[in-house]
């Protein structure tokens, strides 16, 4: 049957605006996608963007077409069905309150400034996110091999998470457990720096060094904390077999304890430097063993804050290796401790720094050998019967231009040979206490140069342990004029040791032109610290008699004796009296 006229034009103009329907939709939709797409990441593949009705969409960038399954009403589904399809996804302004987002390692994340409510349950390796509240809480790549980094806020994660980033931005372990994050860089065979971000990292597990060629560098000693949770063990692990350079360097942070374990130890690792560190709170801070060498700490501070500290820096012998050749440099050691500095070591250079102990010996030597410790302060204790340091082992080191500040029984206990203690101020404050206490074995050491001072006029300076054979020593030029008058016990056994020219402790003293008291006696202050051991005279007499002498600690008096029918003049002199006191 044929169709009539009218409704055949009917039917056209029908289809005609259908068509116009659809051309202006696709223009529309045109337009939408126009305006979608401004500004859009040049390599972006999905778009996600939130609509006026509370939905987001997601747009694929290869046909601009809306991906259904990812477009809902869920923040959280939309962006984890968008990400989850890989590549690179641009967020849209919005509110994405809800979004828990799991990153796959193949996807990018690029978001406007104007998103909000996102938050983070997973992220894995090798994802890249540029995002406003990760970026406030993580931040990005800085420096560096790889650059560590945790929450500095709450905003993007519900728990505490660590991560890393490489040197393009990408993560590396996005966990909550610190002591992967760090163990996982410092395993990679990939040389330099390792930047760590402000903030507190804890950690649970010791941290090894496998790697030489290596830097830890932290954002500053007051910004960067690595807190070690366990109560045993070892944070900072670094081993090697001997003659190894490690060419380790950590900076910049400070590393704690929970009153127990070792901080960092070394074993057999040269070339380990340490700069502006912090490591507290540790039974051990440092532990050196065996064959270190080239060992550098410099401007660090290395103690505790609680009596349950032993010792701040150890050095042990293994293996039948002596740590050597140790430099430490503007750092404090050992407050809050019971040694300072203890154990077996050679060639210690200890400079500019400080040294406290509050429970016993600030340096207690086992084997301290050709060391130097200068233009330093050494304090300590409470501890009365403790020696500030303990030298009864070891020789040929060196201590000079230092400040000594103790409430101790000595400053020093010196037992071995060939030590050189010149040009300091030792201070003993306290109920009592002497300089330099000498033991059997102190031989061959030079004393010289000092300042003592001591708290009672009967506190010696020097003395010797009672029972004890020191020997072959020298004490010179000395100023023990705030010191007690008396050297304790016999410092010249075996009658080897030169004591002299010591300000406050004269043992030798020469007096010209002395006039007869009586016919036949001389009295005279003979200015020595104690009644001398021999005395010489001259007279202005003629031959014809002899001549005694006695004392007292204050007073020479000399008795003449004439020969027989020989008459003493009326007045006479002593021309020269050298008087000498040897204790």
């Amino acid at each position: 049957m044929k169709m009539p006229k009218s409704a055949s034009k009917l039917l056209s103009v029908i289809l005609f605006v259908l068509l116009l329907a659809s051309l202006l939709v696709s223009y529309i939709n045109y337009q939408n996608y126009n305006i979608i797409l401004q500004n859009l990441v040049t390599n972006a593949n999905y778009i996600v963007t939130p609509t006026n009705k509370g939905s987001y969409q997601v747009f694929s960038r290869a046909d601009f077409s809306i991906i259904p399954s990812a477009t809902t009403n869920s923040a959280n589904t939309s962006l984890n069905t968008a990400i989850a399809l890989g590549g690179t996804i641009e967020i849209r302004a919005g509110n994405y309150t809800g979004a828990q987002l799991i990153v796959p390692g193949n996807a990018t994340i690029v978001a406007e400034s104007g998103v909000t409510g996102i938050k983070y349950e997973s992220i894995a390796n090798g994802a890249k996110i540029d995002e406003p509240a990760f970026n406030a809480a993580f931040g990005a790549y800085d420096s560096g091999s790889f650059t560590i980094a945790t929450n500095a806020n709450n905003t993007a994660t519900d728990a505490k998470f660590y991560l890393a980033f490489k040197s393009d931005n990408s993560i590396y372990w996005f966990t909550t457990d610190a002591s992967t994050v760090f163990q996982s860089v410092l395993n990679d065979s990939t040389q330099g720096d390792i930047h760590i971000k402000p903030g507190i990292y804890d950690v649970s597990k010791t941290i090894d060094f496998p790697v030489d060629d290596k830097s830890l560098i932290g954002a500053g000693k007051e910004a960067t904390l690595l807190y070690y949770n366990a109560p045993l063990g070892v944070m900072f692990n670094i081993t090697r077999t001997p003659g190894s350079d490690t060419a380790i360097y950590i900076e910049n942070l400070a590393v704690r304890g929970d009153y127990g374990g070792t901080g960092i130890l070394l074993q057999h690792a040269a070339g380990v430097h340490l700069e502006n560190v912090i490591i507290d709170r540790f039974r051990t801070g440092v532990n050196i063993k065996g064959n270190c060498y080239v060992d550098k700490f410099i401007s660090c501070t290395i103690g505790g804050t609680d009596t349950n500290n032993a010792n701040n820096l150890e050095f042990d012998e293994m293996d039948g290796y002596i740590p050597s050749t140790i430099e430490i440099d503007v750092t404090d050691i050992g407050y809050n401790s019971v040694y300072g500095i203890i154990g077996t070591v050679n060639a210690l250079w200890f400079h500019n720094s400080y040294i406290e102990s509050t429970l016993s010996s600030a340096i207690f030597s086992t084997a301290i050998t050709n060391s130097v410790f200068e233009s330093s302060t050494i304090t300590g204790s409470t501890n009365g019967n403790a020696p500030l340091v303990s030298l009864l082992n070891g020789q040929n080191n060196t201590f000079s231009n230092n400040y000594f500040y103790t409430a101790n029984v000595a400053a020093f206990a010196l037992g071995s040979a060939h030590n050189h203690i010149n040009d300091n101020n030792i201070i003993i404050d306290g109920a009592h206490g002497t300089g330099v206490l000498m033991f059997t074995g102190a031989t061959y050491n030079i004393i010289t140069g000092n300042t003592i001072s001591t708290p009672e006029a009967y506190f010696a300076p020097i003395s010797q342990q009672p029972t004890n054979t020191p020997d072959y020593n020298i004490v010179k030029n000395n100023d023990f004029s705030q010191s007690g008058k008396y050297l304790m016990g016999n410092l010249n056994v075996g009658g080897h040791t030169q004591i002299s020219g010591n300000l406050g402790f004269v043992t030798e003293n020469t007096i010209l032109n002395i006039a007869n008291t009586t016919e036949t006696t001389f009295v005279f202050n003979h200015g020595l610290a104690d009644k001398p051991t021999s005395v010489q005279c001259s007279f202005d007499l003629a031959v014809g008699y002899t001549w005694t002498w006695s004392s007292t600690t204050n007073q020479v008096m000399v008795t003449i004796t004439p020969n027989t029918n020989v008459t003493l003049p009326a007045t006479y002199h002593i021309l020269s009296a050298y008087v000498q006191f040897t204790p």
